[in-house]
Order: C-alpha cells, then sequence, then structure tokens
C-alpha cells in the first residue's frame, strides 16, 4: 500500500452473480446430455465386463488345457470362472475370476435357470460337470434400461436395450 491507497483485488458481488448465472445456464443446457453419456458408459462397461468372462473362461481353458467353468449367480448379481488348477487334472477347481455386479445396482436375469457353462481344453463348450449346454440369455437391468445379451452355443454375442 503506497500512500494509504487500497488495492481492489477480487471480484464485484455484481461479477459473482452474473458468472453464477452463467454457469447456471450452461449446466441446464450441457448437463442432460452430459450425465446420460456417463449412464451409457456405466452400462457398456457393465456388459462389457460380462462378457469378459465368457473370453476369460475360453481362454484359460485353450491356454492350460483344462476345463473351466463360468458360474451365474442371479440373486446376488455374480459371475466367476473357475478352472482346475491342480498338477495332476484331478478336477479340483479354483476361481480364477469374479465379478460382483450386485454392489453396483445391477440385477440378473438368467433365462432357463442356465447356473454354469463349461469349456474343454480345445475351447468348445461341454456338458460335462453338470455344465448347462443352452445359449446363455441373460437380462441386465441397470437404471431404468435393461439390457438383454444373448451368448450362443458357438460364443456369437448379442445385445439388444430396452428401455422401461
Amino acid at each position: 500500500m503506497d500512500g494509504g491507497e487500497l488495492k481492489n483485488s477480487g471480484f464485484t458481488v455484481v461479477e459473482l452473480v452474473v458468472g453464477l448465472t452463467v454457469f447456471g445456464i450452461m449446466m441446464t443446457v450441457a448437463g442432460p446430455p452430459a450425465f446420460e453419456l456417463l449412464r451409457v458408459a456405466r452400462h457398456k462397461a457393465i456388459v462389457r465386463e460380462y462378457m469378459s468372462m465368457f473370453s476369460v473362461a475360453k481362454s484359460r481353458a485353450v491356454a492350460y488345457r483344462r476345463l473351466s467353468a463360468i458360474h451365474f449367480d442371479e440373486a446376488n448379481a455374480r459371475v466367476w470362472v473357475e478352472m482346475d488348477t491342480s498338477r495332476s487334472r484331478s478336477g479340483v477347481m479354483d476361481t480364477v475370476a469374479y465379478r460382483d455386479f450386485g454392489g453396483q445396482g445391477v440385477e440378473f436375469v438368467i433365462a432357463d435357470g442356465v447356473t454354469k457353462v463349461c469349456y474343454e481344453a480345445g475351447g468348445g463348450r461341454t456338458v460335462a460337470n453338470d455344465c448347462d449346454d443352452k445359449q446363455v440369455k441373460i437380462d441386465i437391468t441397470l437404471d431404468d434400461v435393461e439390457i438383454r445379451v444373448i451368448t450362443t452355443r458357438l460364443g456369437k454375442v448379442l445385445r439388444e436395450e430396452r428401455r422401461h
């Protein structure tokens, strides 16, 4: 301070009100599309994570030449992959991948009572060890969107989205 003068720094009340008003208008216009993009990205990520379990099971079966199984827990929205990890290939199964979708507010509905899908050493589906031989139809519900993912016996993935 030189000679008793005060230096003004900062914003006036009018500048703050105008700035906040402009910010509010921008959020009103840009906010909903931005939130919709985030929601869509979240749905896609959940479907990708679910589908990656099939890739893990099949690739482990082929790479290690051993049986692998994907388990579906509809009530708790969980999916996990087990594989025979014993040296003697005695059928002792250990979990090699696990995903709990229930904590994210996801609901699963699995058609035809499928609870386990298995891949043999060559990568093909098998009915050994009480495995289901049906295509897997699962409805993944998050927020107000239901996504049906169908995995055929040959591994082809079909996907459709429905809003409630």
